[in-house]
């Protein structure tokens, strides 16, 4: 790769003072801020955080969900759709990286349930999502399956080796290492993507395009003006 990115993800577990201090450290450059959870919970800081993020630069800014399996995959995506949707309302150019986060009681959840999901963020976003996962859990029940769909791994491994290809799987290599939980002893989630600039765009969504109904097109009565 010409250019590796280094960033980290931050939660509301992160307070607003080493927000502060991310934002204004050239060092990070890019942050993945949580959205959501589950059906209806919606991280306190995200939105603002993610905006904030954007307006002092415009790239390289990302969210992800955490997958509860208590609801179905079609109430997680609804979730995340809407945190979605309301960002691209007040931020229209914005590109944005989206994950799903698959950890704690989402590794004995069917993988049916993460492919239904990645399909619901295709159709509408007209990309695959962003898996996360950690290493050891890369391959757990098959769940590499995801990169025949596009997926690409966000991996986690608090190590100074990178994930090795050979524990991957199907997913072969990861885009983005979550290499250590703390900076200079802050808790704090440090991340390295695999790519430059131009890569990171290649795999966020934009605002989805309005797609025109029949009331759109005007009449077809087969009168002389619909001919």
């Amino acid at each position: 790769m010409s250019k590796i990115l280094s960033g980290c993800d931050m939660s509301h577990w992160q307070d607003d003072q080493l927000f502060y201090n991310v934002l204004h450290n050239p060092l990070f450059e890019f942050v993945l801020f949580k959205s959501t959870q589950g059906r209806n919970y919606i991280d306190p800081t995200g939105e603002e955080r993610l905006k904030k993020w954007y307006r002092r630069g415009g790239e390289n800014q990302g969210i992800y969900h955490f997958y509860d399996p208590k609801y179905s995959p079609k109430d997680n995506f609804n979730n995340f759709a809407e945190f979605i949707d309301a960002i691209f309302s007040d931020c229209p150019e914005m590109k944005l990286m989206c994950v799903l986060d698959w950890e704690a009681e989402a590794l004995n959840e069917h993988i049916e349930s993460a492919r239904t999901f990645n399909t619901l963020f295709q159709e509408k976003y007209g990309k695959p999502i962003v898996f996360y996962t950690s290493e050891y859990y890369a391959t757990h029940k098959g769940i590499d399956v995801l990169a025949n769909y596009g997926c690409k791994l966000w991996c986690a491994k608090y190590s100074n080796t990178p994930p090795r290809a050979e524990k991957l799987g199907a997913w072969k290599e990861c885009v983005m290492w979550q290499r250590s939980s703390s900076a200079n002893g802050i808790k704090l989630d440090m991340n390295q993507f695999n790519g430059d600039v131009d890569m990171w765009n290649s795999l966020c969504i934009t605002k989805p395009k309005k797609v025109a109904d029949d009331s759109d097109r005007g009449c077809f009565c087969g009168c002389s003006c619909c001919k």
